[in-house]
């Protein structure tokens, strides 16, 4: 009798380890479902006030420098071609005219040449459209580029100085031919230095996509789809390793100020140094602050905006995209330019001498310093380690609805829940491909129906609509036509992996999951809290699923919605920007599979 005592007191003793039934469990389990969704709206609430008090200088940081070897405070600009800038830009304002705003690849050279840059050489690509696929649409481009050796090294490492040319652009002044200009005029000055420990790279891409071709050519990276999609030729002309990158652009002849754009790919960012650097050289002065940060607010919203689309700023973000940092300098212009002093030629050329010479002492890559960041002014940033926790406690609610139901929901059929789950991915997985073969698979039915039709952007926006249905047709089908416990694991299920994709996400894009949770998380989990009948649940999910498809068609119009979809699939298929692959499949599955198919 002893034994068989002792033997169920161990049984007992071991049940609070295994019997999920047992009163902490259930004491936990009333806490999440009574005040979880209290606890949820205050960690949401606290991390948006967090982040907007980030903003403010009291709680960012100041920039400073990581890598010492730049050595920014001794360089000394004495760049004086501010005349030569202007003749070369005289001369080719007047190619421009002669050739009707075409100016041809060998023109571009015979500069070089005349400069005693005699290293050059033409690349040419060709993009064929990804809707069409038809060669009659063929867009073809040349890039030309020559190569200054170092003298003082055996010109292992190089320098990339790109101002990229606008051929098509409908206004002469915002050709860049200000910008090629003073590039022709510091690439005479740079090679009667003796100083270089580098190559520099003078590049003349034509348009943003020459740079892509450019660096992909020179680093001889091929992809499966560069034969179809994207060909380009390959750059025989080598320089050394590249260590960096400094892009110019000239918005007109007469500039009122300059700005750095480092925004990439997916939001990448270059290395912070690399942003402090140019910085350091356009604002001369700190600005002046109001009191109350205010502007401080709008410009990190602005920062954050611009990083969350995933389209690069400019030609920097195809560079950084394979591992070479890189910024642009940008001369900005106003109607009233002439009447506010606008920069000179000479202040611009030191700037961009100044860079060079700094980036001339690296002893190596440039890492020490962030690469995740948000910026609020040209001397204030904030860093990963203060930005992580607001955007953790934003999301922090859908995790813990998950954590609600998979702790409070009895019987739940988690097998057939995450294998219908996959199903709904694979579908959305398999309209995907249907997009990129949409020319022999829905074309001849088109052609059947409507003879002599095509595949053109405002058919191909509408064919993505159509397929975004199926998904939530899939999703209402799902609801109406499996079982409470399926659809309760399907439920938990999406929360879990939105919120684990959201958190990823943020080591990428932080300003895109912040968008995303700040609409979201309320929505998906609060919105749930509520005692309401399913039925009732059902028309007022519904109903917030219409008003956010009235509120983007009224904001972005017909037109508005086809080029938004038109413009994230080209940047998808070329640049590699995946929130076209995130709004298909994370949004089309994820956020109806929780609207809509997660009914409980």
């Amino acid at each position: 009798m002893r034994a068989s005592t002792e033997e169920g007191e161990y049984n007992d003793k071991m049940g609070i380890l295994t019997n999920p039934n047992t009163d902490d469990t259930n004491r936990l389990v009333k806490l999440l479902q009574g005040k979880g969704g209290a606890f949820g709206l205050v960690c949401y609430l606290a991390g948006i006030v967090w982040l907007i008090f980030l903003a403010n200088a009291d709680y960012n940081l100041g920039t400073y420098f990581s890598e010492n070897a730049l050595l920014p405070g001794l360089v000394v600009e004495n760049f004086d071609g501010a005349y030569y800038a202007e003749e070369f830009t005289k001369e080719l304002f007047q190619l421009d005219t002669d050739y009707n705003g075409k100016i041809p690849p060998h023109e571009f050279e015979a500069f070089f040449h005349r400069l005693g840059l005699v290293e050059t050489e033409l690349q040419n690509y060709t993009i064929t459209d990804l809707i069409s696929k038809r060669k009659e649409d063929e867009g073809t481009g040349t890039n030309v580029f020559a190569v200054l050796r170092a003298k003082r090294a055996a010109g292992t490492e190089s320098i990339v100085f790109n101002a990229p040319y606008f051929p098509k652009n409908k206004q002469i002044s915002r050709r860049n031919l200000a910008g090629i200009g003073i590039m022709f005029a510091l690439a005479d000055y740079f090679r009667h230095q003796v100083y270089w420990a580098k190559d520099i790279v003078f590049l003349i891409s034509e348009a943003h996509l020459g740079s892509l071709a450019w660096v992909k050519g020179h680093q001889e990276i091929m992809e499966d789809w560069s034969s179809s999609v994207f060909r380009f030729d390959n750059v025989h002309t080598k320089a050394g390793n590249i260590q960096a990158s400094v892009n110019f652009i000239m918005e007109a002849t007469d500039v009122c100020s300059l700005q750095s754009k480092f925004h990439g790919i997916n939001g990448q960012l270059p290395n912070l140094d690399l942003v402090n650097l140019l910085n350091k050289f356009i604002v001369l002065d700190h600005e002046k602050r109001p009191d109350w940060p205010e502007a401080d607010v709008k410009k990190l919203f602005s920062f954050m905006q611009m990083q969350s689309t995933g389209t690069p700023s400019g030609s920097h973000g195809f560079f950084l995209k394979y591992g070479i940092e890189s910024v642009t300098l940008v001369g900005k212009t106003s109607k009233n330019c002439k009447a506010r002093n606008p920069v000179s030629y000479s202040d611009i050329g030191r700037i961009l001498e100044a860079t060079f010479r700094s980036l001339n002492n690296l002893l190596e890559r440039l890492h020490q310093s962030f690469f995740f960041y948000l910026k609020t002014t040209p001397n204030r940033f904030i860093s990963i380690g203060l930005y992580f926790p607001p955007i953790a406690l934003i999301l922090f609610p859908i995790a813990l609805k998950a954590a609600t139901i998979w702790l409070s929901k009895q019987g739940l059929n988690t097998t057939r829940g995450l294998f219908t789950l996959m199903g709904l991915h694979a579908h959305a997985i398999f309209l995907r491909w249907v997009l990129n073969n949409l020319n022999w698979i829905l074309l001849p039915f088109l052609t059947t129906a409507i003879p002599g039709a095509e595949i053109r952007t405002n058919v191909f926006a509408s064919i993505c609509g159509g397929l975004l249905l199926t998904i939530l047709s899939f999703s209402i089908f799902l609801h109406w036509n499996v079982e409470k416990e399926i659809r309760e694991a399907i439920y938990c299920f999406c929360l879990l992996e939105l919120a684990t994709g959201l958190y990823c996400l943020a080591l990428f894009n932080p300003s895109l999951v912040v968008f995303i949770g700040v609409v979201v998380s309320p929505l998906v989990t609060f919105l749930f809290f509520w005692d309401m009948p399913e039925k009732q649940r059902y028309w007022a999910k519904a109903l917030l699923l219409s008003i956010f498809v009235g509120v983007a068609y009224d904001w972005l119009g017909l037109d508005g919605l086809i080029y938004f979809v038109n413009k994230y699939y080209y940047e998808s298929e070329v640049y590699g920007n995946f929130l076209f692959e995130l709004g298909w499949i994370g949004g089309g599955v994820l956020i109806l599979g929780v609207f809509i198919g997660g009914l409980i």
